[in-house]
């Protein structure tokens, strides 16, 4: 049974994640000058030709519903997934650009986590990055609530292959939190 758009059929999904959705609505700093751009020229053409109030309170009010959809499809169309034989970034850019980058597990050489700012800090999200050594490319993932777990998690999964040659036994992943609830 496939679990996502492209698994393979002896593939398991250990991991799915998203990246947060402050992320969508803050760090796109485009989508937001453009949206709030479009809103006030709207209404300020809609309160020069003496439209009255409340089709400009209904145009705000479509205008933010229309704002909050198209990032709700963005962040929902956007996912980290570790599988048993990769890691998949599955990224969606706008209403008609998406793109898949994908990283076998064994070439990768390097995992790294860090934090771009103070506003990572207070949210606790932090940025990371799998780093391919035949070329200089790498994967990276923004503002991830759990990275340093999933850094563990893919680090244990990379041990593991080296010693068997393969990650097929290996388990899904499970956070902090969902382990501490079900040991209570």
């Amino acid at each position: 049974m496939k679990e996502f758009e492209w698994q393979y059929k002896d593939e398991k999904l250990l991991l799915l994640r998203k990246e947060n959705i402050l992320h969508f609505l803050f760090m796109k700093k485009y989508n937001f000058i453009i949206f709030f751009l479009v809103f006030f020229v709207v209404n300020f053409v809609l309160y020069f030709l003496k439209i009255q109030n409340i089709w400009i309170i209904i145009f705000s009010f479509l205008a933010i519903i229309l704002f909050y959809f198209y990032n709700k499809l963005l962040y929902d169309n956007t996912s980290i997934i570790v599988t048993t034989r990769r890691i998949i970034k599955k990224v969606r850019n706008g209403l008609f650009v998406s793109h898949e980058k994908e990283l076998l597990l064994s070439d990768i050489r390097q995992i790294t986590t860090r934090k771009n700012s103070f506003i990572d800090t207070i949210f606790s999200c932090w940025n990371i990055t799998f780093l391919w050594a035949e070329a200089k490319w790498d994967l990276y993932f923004k503002w991830i609530t759990d990275s340093k777990d999933i850094w563990n998690y893919v680090t244990r999964i990379l041990d593991y292959m080296k010693l068997n040659w393969h990650s097929d036994n290996i388990s899904r992943y499970v956070s902090k939190t969902q382990r501490i609830k079900k040991a209570k």
